[in-house]
């Protein structure tokens, strides 16, 4: 495992401060020191902020990307981004954090790594070795496929021969039957080829999300968590199944990606005034247990179910925000008891997976 750099200050401490944009952890041994991992697009220096043996890879943010809208900006930035996590997975095994992570300062960073550190180092320890395959198949001519089923089924064909030899009668009715007939029938198609698709692909992986096609054209797409050592029976199997299907098909393949869809991480930073919002939400003191935290949820999730009155909209929103002051306050209180008074308060941060 190569060594890398946590060369983030200078004499004047100035990089400390500046806003860090967060890649992923890694694991790291011995001596830390060492050149910077690599630069970006851009030319912003790649490096890394150590907690024990793992490290955070980071880059100074000066300011936020562009939004959502302008996409032609947000392209470059995923760009980038992969073209740096491809660098660091070349040599280490990297834990993705959430695109479009930042924290103020490297100490929010060291602070992450340090109420997340269990989280990392187990990640790290499961996805040693292992990458992710992004698979996409498209009709290659949904058109064709739908004109093939309803030349091939006798019902379709009947409906048409009956509505072409009485053109002056109302037809909408046998029309729409002729629709949804088609439907079903390319559904069907698309379940039966992502069935079988996915059924050989599986065989080579460790894990599998399987998701809901993004629309029509789309019969799977699925991303894939494969061992290294099988990517090349996994990519000699979609060639396989690209001929199989002959032209019906585009098969689409990128890989090899960091496990985003496995093991990818969100931080939040909570400051102080949230903390205390979610103790005063549950009618807690400056002192409490976890048993007391559990016991007041209940009370309150009791007292706000949306089952308590449907006809009352703010049931709803009240007990989600109960629900989510329940969650932050067991994150924050790591041992048998926690103080909630501000002069006991340090820098605390959610870690857990993006897909929770």
């Amino acid at each position: 495992m190569q060594n890398y750099d946590v060369q983030y200050k200078t004499k004047e401490h100035a990089v400390d401060e500046l806003a860090k944009y967060l890649y992923g952890v890694i694991g790291l041994t011995g001596n830390l020191a060492g050149a910077p991992i690599a630069s970006d697009d851009k030319g912003n220096r790649i490096y890394t902020i150590g907690y024990k043996d793992i490290a955070c890879v980071v880059s100074d943010s000066t300011g936020a990307d562009s939004g959502p809208a302008d996409k032609e900006a947000l392209m470059r930035h995923l760009i980038s981004h992969q073209s740096v996590m491809e660098k660091v997975m070349a040599v280490n095994t990297i834990i993705p954090v959430k695109i479009g992570t930042r924290l103020a300062a490297a100490k929010d960073v060291e602070g992450a790594l340090a109420w997340g550190y269990a989280e990392f180092s187990t990640r790290l320890k499961a996805f040693e070795g292992k990458v992710e395959a992004e698979v996409t198949a498209l009709w290659s001519d949904i058109n064709g496929v739908i004109k093939r089923i309803a030349e091939e089924d006798p019902e379709i064909r009947d409906l048409k021969n009956m509505i072409s030899s009485s053109p002056a009668r109302d037809n909408r009715a046998e029309r729409i039957k002729i629709g949804s007939m088609i439907k079903d029938g390319l559904d069907w198609e698309r379940e039966r080829i992502h069935g079988e698709a996915l059924r050989s692909l599986k065989r080579y992986a460790v894990d599998t999300v399987d998701r809901d096609p993004a629309d029509e054209k789309v019969v799977m797409s699925c991303a894939f968590l494969l061992e290294k050592e099988g990517m090349d029976a996994f990519y000699s199997t979609l060639e396989e199944l690209s001929g199989r299907f002959g032209g019906m098909l585009n098969f689409k393949c990128v890989s090899p990606l960091p496990a985003y869809s496995f093991s990818a991480i969100k931080i939040k930073k909570v400051g102080y005034d949230d903390l205390l919002r979610a103790k005063e939400m549950l009618g807690l003191g400056e002192q409490a247990r976890i048993d007391d935290i559990r016991a007041a949820y209940r009370r309150e999730a009791l007292k706000y179910h949306p089952d308590n009155d449907r006809a009352d909209p703010d049931l709803g929103a009240r007990f989600e925000a109960i629900t989510k002051a329940h969650h932050l306050l067991k994150k924050y209180c790591q041992g048998s008891s926690c103080s909630f008074k501000e002069d006991a308060f340090e820098l605390f941060f959610i870690v857990e997976p993006l897909m929770s």
